[in-house]
Protein backbone atom coordinates (compact mmCIF):
# COMPACT_ATOMS: atom_id res chain seq x y z
CA UNK A 1 0.00 0.00 0.00
CA UNK A 2 1.50 3.06 -0.95
CA UNK A 3 0.08 5.88 0.89
CA UNK A 4 1.65 9.79 0.64
CA UNK A 5 0.91 13.02 3.05
CA UNK A 6 -2.54 14.47 1.54
CA UNK A 7 -4.96 17.17 1.39
CA UNK A 8 -8.18 15.20 0.84
CA UNK A 9 -10.31 16.14 3.86
CA UNK A 10 -12.60 18.97 5.54
CA UNK A 11 -9.95 20.10 7.95
CA UNK A 12 -6.84 19.50 5.86
CA UNK A 13 -5.29 17.06 8.30
CA UNK A 14 -2.08 15.03 6.58
CA UNK A 15 -3.37 11.38 6.92
CA UNK A 16 -3.85 7.72 5.38
CA UNK A 17 -5.88 4.84 5.71
CA UNK A 18 -4.28 2.03 7.92
CA UNK A 19 -7.59 -0.14 8.02
CA UNK A 20 -11.24 -0.31 8.93
CA UNK A 21 -12.41 2.23 11.24
CA UNK A 22 -15.80 2.06 12.98
CA UNK A 23 -18.30 3.98 15.29
CA UNK A 24 -18.66 2.73 18.87
CA UNK A 25 -22.05 2.77 18.68
CA UNK A 26 -23.92 -0.76 18.85
CA UNK A 27 -23.12 -3.51 16.77
CA UNK A 28 -26.11 -2.82 14.94
CA UNK A 29 -25.15 0.60 14.25
CA UNK A 30 -21.90 0.09 12.82
CA UNK A 31 -20.23 2.08 10.03
CA UNK A 32 -17.53 1.06 8.41
CA UNK A 33 -14.85 3.17 6.85
CA UNK A 34 -13.60 1.29 3.36
CA UNK A 35 -9.47 -0.51 3.58
CA UNK A 36 -8.90 0.88 -0.30
CA UNK A 37 -7.67 4.31 0.13
CA UNK A 38 -4.77 3.48 -2.38
CA UNK A 39 -3.34 5.83 -4.07
CA UNK A 40 0.53 6.99 -5.22
CA UNK A 41 2.02 10.80 -5.70
CA UNK A 42 2.75 13.63 -3.99
CA UNK A 43 0.08 16.41 -2.69
CA UNK A 44 0.76 19.51 -0.50
CA UNK A 45 -0.86 19.16 2.58
CA UNK A 46 -1.28 22.53 4.93
CA UNK A 47 -2.43 22.95 8.49
CA UNK A 48 -6.00 22.74 9.99
CA UNK A 49 -8.03 25.32 11.30
CA UNK A 50 -11.10 25.15 13.14
CA UNK A 51 -14.20 25.96 11.50
CA UNK A 52 -16.76 24.27 13.88
CA UNK A 53 -18.92 25.60 16.36
CA UNK A 54 -21.52 24.79 19.12
CA UNK A 55 -24.62 26.76 20.06
CA UNK A 56 -26.79 26.36 22.81
CA UNK A 57 -29.17 27.88 24.85
CA UNK A 58 -29.22 31.70 24.66
CA UNK A 59 -30.28 32.19 28.12
CA UNK A 60 -30.73 35.55 30.39
CA UNK A 61 -27.76 37.77 30.29
CA UNK A 62 -27.80 40.96 32.12
CA UNK A 63 -26.25 43.28 30.23
CA UNK A 64 -24.11 43.44 26.19
CA UNK A 65 -21.35 42.29 28.06
CA UNK A 66 -22.50 39.75 30.10
CA UNK A 67 -21.47 36.19 29.07
CA UNK A 68 -22.87 34.03 31.97
CA UNK A 69 -25.91 32.72 29.53
CA UNK A 70 -28.18 32.25 33.04
CA UNK A 71 -30.70 29.04 32.71
CA UNK A 72 -32.98 27.15 34.88
CA UNK A 73 -32.80 23.93 35.52
CA UNK A 74 -36.36 23.02 34.52
CA UNK A 75 -36.48 24.20 30.77
CA UNK A 76 -34.95 21.73 28.06
CA UNK A 77 -31.77 22.55 26.72
CA UNK A 78 -31.19 22.69 22.81
CA UNK A 79 -27.90 22.67 20.86
CA UNK A 80 -26.80 22.45 17.76
CA UNK A 81 -23.49 21.70 16.19
CA UNK A 82 -22.13 23.26 12.91
CA UNK A 83 -19.45 21.17 10.66
CA UNK A 84 -18.27 22.84 7.29
CA UNK A 85 -15.96 21.34 4.54
CA UNK A 86 -13.63 24.24 4.36
CA UNK A 87 -12.62 25.49 1.14
CA UNK A 88 -9.46 27.25 2.50
CA UNK A 89 -7.53 23.34 3.44
CA UNK A 90 -9.78 20.59 1.55
CA UNK A 91 -9.35 19.34 -1.94
CA UNK A 92 -12.29 16.58 -1.92
CA UNK A 93 -15.90 16.02 -0.66
CA UNK A 94 -15.92 14.30 3.13
CA UNK A 95 -17.63 11.38 2.48
CA UNK A 96 -17.98 10.32 6.24
CA UNK A 97 -18.20 12.79 9.16
CA UNK A 98 -18.44 11.51 12.89
CA UNK A 99 -19.55 14.01 15.53
CA UNK A 100 -19.17 13.18 19.24
CA UNK A 101 -20.07 15.76 22.29
CA UNK A 102 -19.43 14.27 26.08
CA UNK A 103 -22.47 14.37 28.18
CA UNK A 104 -22.09 16.71 31.27
CA UNK A 105 -23.52 15.28 34.45
CA UNK A 106 -25.61 17.67 35.04
CA UNK A 107 -27.75 16.66 31.60
CA UNK A 108 -30.27 13.86 32.51
CA UNK A 109 -29.53 11.13 30.09
CA UNK A 110 -33.16 9.89 29.89
CA UNK A 111 -34.33 12.70 28.36
CA UNK A 112 -31.73 12.94 25.15
CA UNK A 113 -33.23 13.56 22.47
CA UNK A 114 -32.18 13.82 18.55
CA UNK A 115 -32.93 16.70 16.78
CA UNK A 116 -32.94 17.74 13.45
CA UNK A 117 -29.42 17.72 11.37
CA UNK A 118 -28.53 18.64 7.63
CA UNK A 119 -26.53 19.30 5.31
CA UNK A 120 -25.29 20.73 1.67
CA UNK A 121 -28.38 23.05 1.93
CA UNK A 122 -30.94 20.37 2.82
CA UNK A 123 -32.69 19.33 6.32
CA UNK A 124 -34.22 16.21 7.36
CA UNK A 125 -36.36 16.63 10.63
CA UNK A 126 -36.69 13.59 13.08
CA UNK A 127 -40.17 13.48 14.39
CA UNK A 128 -41.37 13.32 18.08
CA UNK A 129 -38.38 12.44 21.19
CA UNK A 130 -36.08 9.66 20.39
CA UNK A 131 -32.89 9.32 21.92
CA UNK A 132 -31.27 6.91 18.78
CA UNK A 133 -31.73 7.42 15.06
CA UNK A 134 -30.86 5.39 12.17
CA UNK A 135 -31.80 6.24 8.67
CA UNK A 136 -30.15 5.66 5.12
CA UNK A 137 -30.71 8.53 3.26
CA UNK A 138 -31.92 8.39 -0.81
CA UNK A 139 -29.59 11.33 -2.09
CA UNK A 140 -28.58 10.02 -5.67
CA UNK A 141 -30.07 13.14 -7.11
CA UNK A 142 -28.80 15.62 -5.38
CA UNK A 143 -25.33 13.76 -4.53
CA UNK A 144 -25.39 10.90 -6.44
CA UNK A 145 -25.05 8.67 -3.48
CA UNK A 146 -26.86 7.47 -0.41
CA UNK A 147 -25.76 8.93 3.01
CA UNK A 148 -26.44 6.11 6.39
CA UNK A 149 -27.30 8.34 9.06
CA UNK A 150 -26.95 6.82 13.10
CA UNK A 151 -27.60 8.68 16.05
CA UNK A 152 -27.09 7.89 19.10
CA UNK A 153 -25.87 7.55 22.72
CA UNK A 154 -22.57 5.60 23.18
CA UNK A 155 -22.55 4.91 26.49
CA UNK A 156 -19.42 3.71 26.79
CA UNK A 157 -17.49 6.77 26.61
CA UNK A 158 -20.57 8.77 27.83
CA UNK A 159 -21.12 10.56 24.65
CA UNK A 160 -23.88 11.56 22.00
CA UNK A 161 -22.85 10.57 18.76
CA UNK A 162 -23.74 10.95 15.20
CA UNK A 163 -22.05 9.17 12.32
CA UNK A 164 -23.00 10.17 8.71
CA UNK A 165 -21.28 8.15 6.21
CA UNK A 166 -21.64 8.12 2.31
CA UNK A 167 -22.70 4.51 0.55
CA UNK A 168 -22.18 3.90 -2.86
CA UNK A 169 -25.44 3.36 -4.70
CA UNK A 170 -23.65 0.40 -6.94
CA UNK A 171 -22.01 -1.18 -4.24
CA UNK A 172 -23.83 -0.23 -0.81
CA UNK A 173 -20.68 0.22 0.33
CA UNK A 174 -17.92 3.14 1.31
CA UNK A 175 -17.16 4.51 -2.08
CA UNK A 176 -13.89 4.25 -2.80
CA UNK A 177 -13.53 7.24 -5.25
CA UNK A 178 -11.91 9.89 -3.49
CA UNK A 179 -13.86 12.33 -4.72
CA UNK A 180 -17.26 10.70 -3.54
CA UNK A 181 -18.94 12.55 -0.64
CA UNK A 182 -22.06 13.27 0.71
CA UNK A 183 -20.38 17.07 1.88
CA UNK A 184 -18.42 19.02 -0.80
CA UNK A 185 -15.99 21.68 -0.42
CA UNK A 186 -18.07 24.44 1.44
CA UNK A 187 -19.01 27.40 -1.51
CA UNK A 188 -20.57 30.27 -1.80
CA UNK A 189 -24.20 28.54 -1.54
CA UNK A 190 -22.62 26.94 1.64
CA UNK A 191 -23.06 23.43 -0.01
CA UNK A 192 -20.56 21.94 2.34
CA UNK A 193 -22.00 23.06 5.81
CA UNK A 194 -23.93 20.86 7.99
CA UNK A 195 -25.54 20.95 11.45
CA UNK A 196 -27.08 18.68 13.90
CA UNK A 197 -29.47 19.14 17.04
CA UNK A 198 -30.41 17.76 20.07
CA UNK A 199 -32.21 18.82 23.24
CA UNK A 200 -31.91 17.43 26.56
CA UNK A 201 -33.07 18.51 30.29
CA UNK A 202 -31.09 19.05 33.07
CA UNK A 203 -30.69 16.73 35.85
CA UNK A 204 -32.33 19.39 38.54
CA UNK A 205 -31.61 17.50 41.37
CA UNK A 206 -27.92 17.51 40.50
CA UNK A 207 -27.68 21.42 39.92
CA UNK A 208 -27.39 23.88 42.07
CA UNK A 209 -27.42 28.26 41.58
CA UNK A 210 -24.16 28.97 39.97
CA UNK A 211 -22.99 25.30 38.44
CA UNK A 212 -21.87 26.13 34.85
CA UNK A 213 -23.05 23.63 32.29
CA UNK A 214 -20.45 23.53 29.33
CA UNK A 215 -20.63 21.84 26.36
CA UNK A 216 -17.83 21.05 23.32
CA UNK A 217 -18.16 18.95 20.63
CA UNK A 218 -15.39 17.05 18.35
CA UNK A 219 -15.65 16.63 14.64
CA UNK A 220 -13.82 13.96 12.18
CA UNK A 221 -14.39 14.12 9.21
CA UNK A 222 -13.01 11.08 7.03
CA UNK A 223 -10.08 9.68 9.18
CA UNK A 224 -8.78 12.94 10.10
CA UNK A 225 -7.59 13.99 13.94
CA UNK A 226 -10.68 15.24 15.47
CA UNK A 227 -11.45 18.93 15.63
CA UNK A 228 -12.51 20.27 18.78
CA UNK A 229 -15.66 23.29 18.55
CA UNK A 230 -15.68 25.77 20.66
CA UNK A 231 -17.05 25.75 24.68
CA UNK A 232 -20.55 26.91 25.02
CA UNK A 233 -21.50 27.63 28.69
CA UNK A 234 -24.89 28.00 30.55
CA UNK A 235 -24.84 28.84 34.02
CA UNK A 236 -28.13 27.67 36.42
CA UNK A 237 -30.16 29.24 38.54
CA UNK A 238 -31.73 26.55 40.58
CA UNK A 239 -34.13 27.95 42.80
CA UNK A 240 -37.21 30.59 42.68
CA UNK A 241 -36.89 33.92 44.28
CA UNK A 242 -38.55 34.73 47.93
CA UNK A 243 -41.37 37.19 48.22
CA UNK A 244 -43.95 38.76 50.08
CA UNK A 245 -46.28 41.84 50.33
CA UNK A 246 -47.68 44.52 52.69
CA UNK A 247 -50.91 45.97 51.59
CA UNK A 248 -52.29 49.55 52.66
CA UNK A 249 -56.20 49.86 51.98
CA UNK A 250 -57.54 53.13 50.69
CA UNK A 251 -60.85 54.40 49.99
CA UNK A 252 -62.13 52.62 46.80
CA UNK A 253 -58.46 50.80 46.32
CA UNK A 254 -55.93 48.47 47.62
CA UNK A 255 -51.98 49.86 47.37
CA UNK A 256 -50.06 46.85 47.65
CA UNK A 257 -46.22 46.74 47.96
CA UNK A 258 -43.83 44.24 47.10
CA UNK A 259 -40.29 42.79 48.18
CA UNK A 260 -38.35 39.81 47.82
CA UNK A 261 -35.00 38.54 46.70
CA UNK A 262 -33.85 36.18 44.07
CA UNK A 263 -31.95 33.00 45.53
CA UNK A 264 -27.96 33.45 46.60
CA UNK A 265 -25.85 34.39 43.44
CA UNK A 266 -28.77 33.73 40.94
CA UNK A 267 -29.40 35.91 37.96
CA UNK A 268 -31.97 38.40 39.50
CA UNK A 269 -35.43 39.04 40.60
CA UNK A 270 -37.13 40.31 37.85
CA UNK A 271 -41.34 40.83 38.51
CA UNK A 272 -43.97 39.56 41.11
CA UNK A 273 -47.51 38.28 40.18
CA UNK A 274 -50.22 39.14 42.49
CA UNK A 275 -53.08 36.91 42.98
CA UNK A 276 -56.50 37.97 44.90
CA UNK A 277 -59.82 36.34 46.78
CA UNK A 278 -62.97 38.04 46.88
CA UNK A 279 -65.58 37.18 49.49
CA UNK A 280 -63.38 33.17 50.25
CA UNK A 281 -64.03 32.50 46.68
CA UNK A 282 -60.72 31.53 44.10
CA UNK A 283 -57.93 33.31 43.12
CA UNK A 284 -57.58 35.42 40.42
CA UNK A 285 -54.37 36.62 38.65
CA UNK A 286 -54.40 40.64 39.21
CA UNK A 287 -51.98 41.10 36.83
CA UNK A 288 -47.76 41.64 36.65
CA UNK A 289 -45.96 44.07 38.88
CA UNK A 290 -42.05 45.06 39.54
CA UNK A 291 -42.40 46.98 43.00
CA UNK A 292 -46.13 47.83 43.72
CA UNK A 293 -49.77 47.75 42.80
CA UNK A 294 -52.56 49.98 43.11
CA UNK A 295 -56.10 47.91 42.48
CA UNK A 296 -59.76 48.65 42.72
CA UNK A 297 -61.73 47.37 45.79
CA UNK A 298 -65.55 47.85 46.72
CA UNK A 299 -66.96 48.70 49.83
CA UNK A 300 -68.29 45.52 51.59
CA UNK A 301 -66.20 43.03 49.77
CA UNK A 302 -63.64 40.77 51.55
CA UNK A 303 -60.60 40.69 50.10
CA UNK A 304 -57.00 38.23 50.29
CA UNK A 305 -54.00 38.14 48.65
CA UNK A 306 -50.75 36.31 47.61
CA UNK A 307 -47.80 36.90 45.38
CA UNK A 308 -45.24 34.79 43.28
CA UNK A 309 -42.11 36.31 42.38
CA UNK A 310 -40.12 35.56 39.33
CA UNK A 311 -36.57 35.44 38.23
CA UNK A 312 -35.36 35.93 34.56
CA UNK A 313 -35.35 32.22 33.63
CA UNK A 314 -39.03 31.40 35.04
CA UNK A 315 -38.41 30.47 38.22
Amino acid sequence: MICSTVNLFAQGKPTCNQGAQQSQLPDSSRVWMPDSCIFSGHFPSVSANDPNEIVGPAGFQRNDIDSTRWISTNQRLNYTIYFENDPHLASAPAQKAEIRMPISPLMNLSTMSIGSFGFNNQTFPVEGQHSSYQQRLDLRSSVGLYVDVVAGLDLLNNEIVWVLQSIDTATGLPPTGLFQGFLPINNANHEGEGHVTFSVLPRASQCHTGDVLPAQASIVFDINPAIATNIWRNTFDAAAPSSSLHIVSLTGRDSVVFTGSDDANGCGLKQYRLYRSENNGGYQMMGVYTSSASVPTMTGTQYRYYCLAGDYVGN
